[in-house]
């Protein structure tokens, strides 16, 4: 049995995504832009990977307001 998933609209929303530089993290900020999201924050601890993302998002989604940080959610400090 095949039960197909919802399909999440983001139409408006400000997405943020950890680890949003690489992998499933990078797939899901991506596919937030598909979907209508306004704005996509990348926390990630490698900065040229996170720019490269920022910079896929705009390409890809002119309009869109998308911006990354460099943070490692496994240090409190980091957060702040």
């Amino acid at each position: 049995m095949f039960i197909r998933p919802k399909v999440v609209s983001f139409t408006g929303a400000t997405v943020l995504i950890t680890g949003g530089a690489t992998g499933i993290g990078r797939l899901m900020a991506l596919g937030a832009a598909d979907r209508g999201a306004k704005a996509v924050i990348i926390w990630n601890r490698n900065a040229t990977r996170g720019q490269e993302v920022v910079d896929e998002l705009k390409a890809a989604h002119p309009h869109i307001k998308a911006k990354h940080y460099s943070v490692d959610v496994s240090d409190a400090e980091s957060v702040h």
